[in-house]
């Protein structure tokens, strides 16, 4: 073993706190940061055997943990994440890092090319929201791997280790693979307000209304942007946002907030109005609005689609214009 990893093994022990899930983290960013030592057998030995006497009662070969990484596919360690990130958040988090930080080094064989796009997106809503911003002319090559997913799903593990400035960094990341993936952008909104980052979370809920085209995604917009003008004071726009949430989908959440809010404002001032009012009455436009549903409805005519991805958007077309005729 090189000066350089037992260097970086002293410092692992050097830096121990005596608490598990601190150390735990600790090691799993020095790990990134070193990436290429964990092929390294002997450190990695060393590695757990330190783990092993350190925390007795809690530490698991390193070694297994490394082989899932590299041999479990996607969906199945994810899958396993998300369950593990229930009873025991501190160790999926060090995991899904390291399979994350593995799964990055798959970038180096990416390549920009001029009228081609490397991204994450895979349903047809998302590809025709990529087709109407770049055009015809734009090829989209998706990727081998859901990078996007991915990420969304290691910053929904973070979330639950209460890791969340890193995890507003993977939602980030997951927007930046698939740009219009809207629940992306409205967990990362939700979890903005969950920081106090009333400001930050603005911007991203429209990002999420904007590609969004099902009833609970609109929902949950609506509702963010509620608590937003609930934050600032303006619980008038507040109400009926929470309420324009609920035609959309009665979510548990957005309940407790309209009611809550009925009971404190007088009879008077509860004005339901339609859904195009309320959100002129907070500047904004209709969620999808015309032009992007006459679009679509271009695109299902006329672009070159397999059987399945075209029910698939007719049958999302079909709904959200049925829905929407119901609030005018």
């Amino acid at each position: 073993m090189s000066e350089k990893k037992e260097d970086l093994l002293n410092q692992i022990v050097i830096q121990k706190t005596g608490d598990f899930e601190t150390d735990l983290r600790h090691i799993a960013q020095n790990l990134r940061d070193n990436f290429d030592y964990i092929e390294d057998e002997a450190f990695i030995k060393a590695l757990d055997q330190y783990l092993v006497e350190a925390y007795t009662d809690k530490a698991d070969s390193l070694e297994t943990i490394l082989t899932d990484i590299k041999q479990t596919d996607d969906e199945e360690f994810m899958s396993n994440m998300k369950k593990m990130s229930q009873d025991n958040p501190t160790r999926a988090q060090f995991e899904t890092s390291l399979f994350i930080r593995k799964m990055e080094e798959d970038f180096s064989e990416i390549r920009p090319r001029m009228y081609e796009k490397n991204l994450s997106i895979y349903s047809p809503i998302d590809q025709f929201e990529s087709w109407l911003e770049n055009g015809s002319e734009m090829i989209l090559k998706p990727t081998k791997r859901d990078y996007a997913n991915l990420y969304k799903d290691y910053a929904r593990i973070l979330v639950t280790s209460n890791e969340w400035r890193e995890a507003t960094e993977m939602y980030q990341q997951a927007t930046l693979w698939n740009p219009y993936d809207a629940p992306a952008y409205l967990e990362l909104a939700e979890l903005y307000q969950n920081m106090g980052q009333y400001g930050m979370s603005y911007p991203t809920i429209l990002s999420g209304l904007k590609h969004a085209y099902f009833p609970h995604c609109l929902a949950q917009g609506f509702y963010l942007l509620g608590q937003f003008y609930l934050s600032k004071g303006d619980t008038m726009s507040a109400y009926e946002l929470f309420h324009l949430s609920l035609l959309w989908d009665e979510s548990e959440e957005a309940k407790k907030a309209f009611y809550e809010l009925m009971e404190q404002m007088p009879e008077q001032m509860r004005v339901d109005l339609t859904a195009p009012e309320v959100l002129a009455a907070v500047n904004l436009s209709m969620y999808p609005d015309a032009e992007k549903l006459a679009a679509l409805e271009n695109y299902i005519n006329e672009a070159e689609l397999s059987d399945e991805d075209k029910e698939k958007l007719i049958e999302t077309y079909q709904h959200i214009i049925g829905e929407l005729s119901k609030m005018k």
